[in-house]
């Protein structure tokens, strides 16, 4: 199955442009404590069914996993917006900037948005 399956469904959901520029899709798929075959089912099925934004952390430790479904699934890269956070044992300058090598590493990526939790409470907080 290719990317061209999903095209269709992208335009699916809502998105909210940030003030960088992103369009960050409203709808996305949490990770937390999913691994192995339950996770890459639901990352799959989500993919499917046109979802965009998958979160994941370095402490969920499942981003391998993710990385694997979007390739076995043929879905480009620039298609999918990921978030990830480093963990609170991986704090300090240091620290999280090595986190953050290994998280992209895991993910097979060059990029992953870091908080889209702040970027989303700016924007919401800039529309009042």
């Amino acid at each position: 199955a290719g990317s061209h399956i999903y095209a269709q469904h992208m335009d699916q959901y809502d998105m909210i442009s940030l003030a960088h520029g992103v369009d960050l899709p409203l709808i996305g798929l949490g990770t937390f404590k999913a691994r192995g075959e339950p996770l890459k089912q639901a990352v799959c099925t989500a993919l499917q069914h046109g979802i965009r934004h998958i979160d994941t952390a370095s402490i969920y430790k499942n981003e391998e996993d993710i990385a694997a479904v979007l390739k076995e699934q043929g879905v480009s890269r620039q298609d999918v917006f990921i978030t990830s956070k480093v963990s609170p044992y991986e704090q300090g300058t240091e620290q999280a900037t090595l986190a953050c090598q290994q998280i992209l590493q895991r993910l097979q990526t060059d990029y992953v948005v870091r908080d889209a939790a702040t970027a989303m409470s700016q924007l919401l907080h800039s529309t009042h």
